[in-house]
C-alpha cells in the first residue's frame, strides 16, 4: 500500500487532449487550459476541480465532497447535479441556458456570459453573485447574505 497517496494533480496548460484514469485518493485536480473535450470519471474524494479553458461540452457526475468547481470558458450546455457541499461555482463563458438546483452551501456563483434565461433559487448562504451578460428577465429572491451582485447586460425589468 502506498503510504503517500496522491492528493493533487496539476495538468494546467499542457496542451493535453485526454487525461489518464485518476487515482481514487485524488482531492485536487487542475486541468485548465488544455484541449480536453471530455473528463474521465472523477474520484469520490475530489474536493477541488479546475477544468476551465478547455473545449469541454459535458462534465461527468460530480463527487459528493466537491466544494469548488471552476469550469468557465468551455462549451458546456448543461451542468450535472451539484453536490451538497459545493461552496464555489464558476461556470462563466459557456453555453448554459439553465443551471441545476443550487446547494444550500453555495457562497459564490459566477455564471456570467451565458445565454441563461432564468436562475434557480439562490442558496441562503450566497455572498457573491455574478450573472452579467445573460438573457435574464428576472432574478430569484436575494438573500440577506448577498454582498456582491453583478447583473448588468441582461433584460431585467425589475429588481
Amino acid at each position: 500500500m502506498n503510504p503517500n497517496p496522491l492528493g493533487l494533480l496539476d495538468f494546467g496548460q499542457q496542451d493535453l487532449i485526454v487525461l489518464p484514469s485518476l487515482p481514487p485518493t485524488l482531492e485536487i485536480l487542475i486541468c485548465y487550459g488544455n484541449r480536453l473535450t471530455t473528463l474521465p470519471a472523477l474520484p469520490p474524494m475530489l474536493e477541488y476541480l479546475d477544468c476551465g479553458n478547455n473545449p469541454l461540452t459535458t462534465l461527468p457526475a460530480l463527487p459528493l465532497f466537491l466544494n469548488r468547481l471552476h469550469c468557465s470558458n468551455n462549451q458546456l450546455t448543461t451542468l450535472p447535479a451539484l453536490p451538497p457541499t459545493l461552496e464555489i461555482l464558476s461556470c462563466a463563458d459557456n453555453q448554459l441556458t439553465t443551471l441545476p438546483a443550487l446547494p444550500p452551501t453555495l457562497e459564490y456563483l459566477d455564471c456570467g456570459n451565458n445565454p441563461l434565461i432564468i436562475l434557480p433559487a439562490l442558496s441562503p448562504t450566497i455572498e457573491h453573485l455574478d450573472c452579467q451578460h445573460n438573457q435574464l428577465t428576472d432574478l430569484p429572491a436575494l438573500p440577506p447574505t448577498l454582498e456582491v451582485l453583478k447583473c448588468s447586460n441582461n433584460q431585467l425589468t425589475d429588481l
